[in-house]
C-alpha cells in the first residue's frame, strides 16, 4: 500500500526494488533532475517527530552529507497530521582536501529535498520531492 498522488499521466513512473515508486518530472532528456519518491506505508513510528527529524538525513553514498534545514507541522485536507521537512544533500567539493574538516563551505549541494510525512491512524508514509537544484524545484512551486 502507498499514498496515491495525482500526477500527470505523461510523467514516467518507475517501481523501485525497495517497494517505493519514483515519478519523474519531465525536463531533462537524459538525466532526471526532479522526481518524487513515494515510499510504501509503514507502521506508525512510536515517535513520529523523531522520524521527521531523522529520515531526511539519509544519504546514498560515502562523502555525502544531509542537512535538515526546516520542519513544519500542518495537516492534510482530510485532517490527518502532515509534517514537511526541507533538507539538502551535499558532497565533498573537488577543492576540499582529504582529511580536512567537513565544513559547509567545503561541500557542494547536489540535491534539494522536500519531505512530506503523513500520519494516519496506525500507519505512516513518506513522499520525497528531489531536485538537483533549488531553481529547478522552485520552477514547479510557483
Amino acid at each position: 500500500m502507498q499514498v496515491q498522488l495525482a500526477v500527470p499521466s505523461h510523467w514516467p513512473i518507475q517501481e523501485q526494488p525497495d517497494g517505493a515508486t519514483r515519478v519523474i518530472v519531465p525536463g531533462h532528456e537524459h538525466s532526471p533532475d526532479l522526481w518524487l519518491t513515494v515510499r510504501p506505508l509503514l507502521p506508525l513510528p512510536l515517535d513520529p517527530r523523531r522520524w521527521v527529524q531523522t529520515a531526511p538525513l539519509a544519504v546514498e553514498s560515502d562523502g555525502q552529507m544531509a542537512r535538515l534545514d526546516q520542519t513544519e507541522a500542518t495537516q492534510t485536507t482530510t485532517g490527518f497530521p502532515l509534517w514537511l521537512a526541507y533538507s539538502q544533500l551535499t558532497a565533498r567539493s573537488a577543492t576540499s582536501e582529504a582529511g580536512s574538516l567537513d565544513s559547509d563551505a567545503a561541500r557542494t549541494p547536489i540535491q534539494v529535498r522536500v519531505h512530506a510525512f503523513y500520519q494516519f491512524l496506525e500507519y505512516a508514509a513518506e513522499v520525497v520531492i528531489v531536485a538537483t537544484s533549488a531553481a529547478r524545484l522552485q520552477a514547479h512551486v510557483d
